[in-house]
């Protein structure tokens, strides 16, 4: 008699948290799964969607998600396209709910350098946006010169985007993002 109440218990109980969760509308199994996802699983399961992204500096590009690599993804607003370090993101809208792990690609496991050097190939002039803090100016206007393991080099052309005024090195962690600045589509190959 007793286990027959226990049972009766625990299928009331068990019908309950199964109510709860139609309502809620997850499952303990997507929860699970999507406590196991990355930020950069998210964005590959948006990849070809619309999203803004916000940015320290007041800086918020908006567009076609194109791309997602190790750490980075490129963004077609448009007129311009963007690569932009996931490390500075502060938020992402329009993301789908769906998660992507990392499939095997060309840039599977390839970082920021390795997105960088395929853009320096192009020489097409960048404008690459700066994190506040010391007293280089918020955004750089060049052409990747060289690309090492931590930093970038960037020769500096003039307002006009035509004269040479001399190279800066840019630290990784110093780049929030780099629009294209010549033809639309200047990251398309990527």
């Amino acid at each position: 008699m007793r286990w027959g109440s226990l049972f009766g218990d625990m299928e009331a109980q068990l019908a309950e948290a199964a109510r709860r969760e139609r309502e809620g509308g997850e499952s303990d199994v997507t929860r699970s799964e999507r406590a196991g996802s990355t930020l950069l699983d998210r964005l590959r399961g948006s990849e070809g969607g619309m999203v803004a992204v916000t940015l320290d500096a007041g800086l918020s590009p908006a567009g076609t998600l194109r791309k997602v690599g190790n750490g980075w993804l490129i963004l077609d607003a448009g007129t311009h396209d963007w690569l932009i370090p996931t490390d500075g993101i502060l938020c992402l809208e329009g993301l789908s709910r769906r998660s992507a792990p990392e499939a095997a690609s060309v840039w599977q496991g390839r970082g920021l350098g390795a997105a960088l050097r395929m853009i320096s190939r192009d020489r097409s002039p960048v404008r690459v946006f700066l994190g506040y803090g010391g007293t280089c100016p918020a955004e750089r206007l060049g052409v990747i010169a060289g690309v090492g393991a931590d930093h970038l080099e960037l020769s500096v052309l003039d307002a006009t985007g035509e004269r040479p005024r001399g190279t800066v090195a840019i630290p990784f962690r110093g780049v929030l993002a780099l629009r294209g600045e010549g033809v639309v589509g200047a990251f398309e190959g990527m």
